[in-house]
């Protein structure tokens, strides 16, 4: 179980290959593991985290246009990496929480999103780690609080 943010790269309204050689210069810049069979890495972060992160087809020939997050703990290192990431693959960042957004990290990406994405999340632009860590701050609070629950 964990909390899931989302990334895909879109150009024209549609999904689109990423820049992969940015987004792999991040990974093997931070402590991972190879990925398994799945695409599945674990980056270990400074301040001690890890995270898994899923990002099929970023090492291989085949098509390779999003990724994603699956988070269990939260904290400043972490929302510099997901926002590095999202920078280097000029991706949209989709958490899964209960406000419906699309964090975009220039304005110029908004051009590029689908009309459907458009109708069922609110763009909100951010300039830094700190902005994108504000807004998966509540998410991923509700997410732990739920997860709570269950585990009870």
């Amino acid at each position: 179980m964990s909390f899931d943010i989302f990334m895909q790269h879109f150009k024209d309204g549609r999904a689109a290959e990423a820049p992969r050689d940015a987004i792999l210069e991040l990974l093997r810049s931070s402590q991972h593991t190879e990925a398994d069979r799945f695409g599945f890495y674990h980056v270990a972060l400074a301040d001690g985290l890890t995270v898994e992160f899923s990002a099929k087809g970023l090492e291989s020939s085949g098509t390779f246009s999003g990724c994603a997050f699956q988070v269990r703990a939260f904290g400043d290192r972490l929302a510099e990496f997901v926002y590095q990431v999202a920078c280097a693959g000029k991706m949209v960042i989709m958490p899964a929480t209960r406000d419906a957004i699309a964090i975009l990290v220039s304005a110029e990406m908004k051009q590029h999103l689908p009309d459907d994405l458009l109708a069922n999340l609110t763009p909100v632009v951010i300039g830094s780690s700190a902005e994108l860590k504000v807004l998966l701050a509540t998410g991923f609070d509700g997410w732990r609080m739920y997860r709570d629950q269950v585990v009870r």
